[in-house]
């Protein structure tokens, strides 16, 4: 588990960070900078930086949501079925 500590950003914003100088954020921000960047009309690596956000992260979390969308996880609701039963008679 990492310890998490504050910095203080040049816009005013104090972000969380870890030990490591990660910076923390939390699903509810990851959504929303994904929805920004969906909005916007710059590229992922400008994006990123804009954002304050390493590019391989940012690309990372464009992936993730990527496959999400494609396949999402399954639900306890989608069960398992066998084969369809064909009558031979």
């Amino acid at each position: 588990m990492h310890r998490l500590r504050m910095v203080c950003m040049t816009e005013g914003t104090i972000l969380r960070t870890d030990t490591k100088g990660r910076v923390v954020v939390t699903p509810e921000r990851r959504a929303a900078l994904l929805g920004e960047f969906d909005r916007g009309g710059i590229s992922g690596a400008q994006f990123a930086k804009w954002a304050g956000i390493k590019y391989p992260t940012f690309a990372y979390w464009v992936q993730q949501r990527r496959r999400e969308t494609i396949s999402p996880q399954p639900t306890a609701s989608m069960t398992l079925q066998g084969p369809p039963q064909i009558d031979c008679r």
